[in-house]
């Protein structure tokens, strides 16, 4: 009798402790969940301080950027280009300019996504994002590796290495579900549905192709993130689906 006793005193204590960690567990995992991202209030806060002066920033960052990225290729040149900017700059953009950008490329915006913001933090670009979905209400970010290849000069890939929602990990599928479930519009771009496939599996984006003009396209080469800038290099090259000249 003596011995049950013990035993059953021993089982209450263990599923104490046992509830007791998952308690802690669930505590610790819930302060991650709601704080907000370190970058994320430095970038605000560097936005705040702007004030009026966040459309000069843009409109700055936008003329001294432009000729770097659409200048044209040079007789005999390869195309290659490294366009460095601050993430202040580039905040300052995607807060004044981004939506009209994009609105004129005939891309809409998510109305479940807001703010979007870049940082830099430990060797890699962070790309953070406010979520406004009726279900979930959160500030995520995703931490940027771009991959490089052993071939001079060949393209790098791009692959999300980790995904956060405000300060907890998240698995990347899950924020793939989310994004497909709450943010996309209906009838997005098929082609969309391939990339967010391989964020999903934690597959590289390879080659990354941007647009420049009707007739010409960017390869990203390679990207160094710094703590307060970053340095993009890519090649501008003739549109792959135009035919030769």
């Amino acid at each position: 009798m003596r011995r049950s006793r013990r035993l059953v005193r021993l089982a209450a204590a263990g599923l104490a402790v046992g509830l007791l960690a998952v308690a802690v567990a669930a505590g610790y995992g819930w302060s991650l969940w709601s704080a907000e991202p370190e970058h994320w209030s430095a970038g605000r806060a560097r936005l705040a301080a702007l004030g009026s002066g966040v459309a000069t920033e843009a409109r700055a960052v936008e003329v001294r950027l432009l000729p770097a990225w659409s200048a044209p290729i040079q007789p005999g040149g390869t195309g290659v280009r490294t366009i460095e900017a601050r993430y202040e700059e580039v905040n300052a953009w995607f807060a004044v300019r981004l939506k009209p950008y994009l609105a004129n490329q005939g891309v809409a915006w998510p109305e479940a996504l807001g703010a979007l913001m870049l940082a830099g933090r430990d060797g890699r670009v962070v790309l953070a994002f406010d979520v406004n979905a009726p279900d979930f209400q959160q500030i995520v970010s995703l931490t940027l590796g771009f991959p490089g290849s052993e071939e001079a000069e060949a393209p790098a890939g791009l692959v999300v290495e980790k995904v956060e929602a405000g300060r907890l990990p998240m698995p990347a599928a899950t924020l793939i579900d989310l994004f497909r479930e709450k943010i996309l519009p209906p009838g997005a771009d098929p082609g969309l549905a391939k990339l967010l496939d391989a964020v999903a599996e934690g597959s590289p984006i390879r080659p990354l192709v941007l647009p420049i003009d009707g007739v010409r396209e960017a390869e990203l080469l390679a990207v160094e993130a710094g703590p307060d800038a970053m340095a993009v290099t890519v090649r501008v090259r003739r549109k792959a689906s135009l035919p030769p000249r």
